[in-house]
């Protein structure tokens, strides 16, 4: 596992590609956060963060 400078692991990144569609089930397709995140081997807390990034009103992921 890769470490920073302090000694502390290092996270790993997830892909906007793959948060994107993760999300989107659960908008569009209206299956609960944690059945998704059962299929997906994510923890339900984290896509529901992922899921909280999607703007309001229609607009689509707004990832960083």
């Amino acid at each position: 596992m890769d470490r920073i400078p302090d000694g502390r692991a290092k996270r790993r990144g997830v892909p906007d590609e793959f948060k994107r569609p993760a999300a989107e089930q659960i908008e569009a397709g209206g299956l609960r956060t944690l059945n998704v995140a059962a299929e997906l081997g994510v923890q339900e807390t984290q896509l529901r963060r992922w899921k909280s990034q999607v703007c309001t009103k229609g607009a689509r992921f707004a990832l960083k």
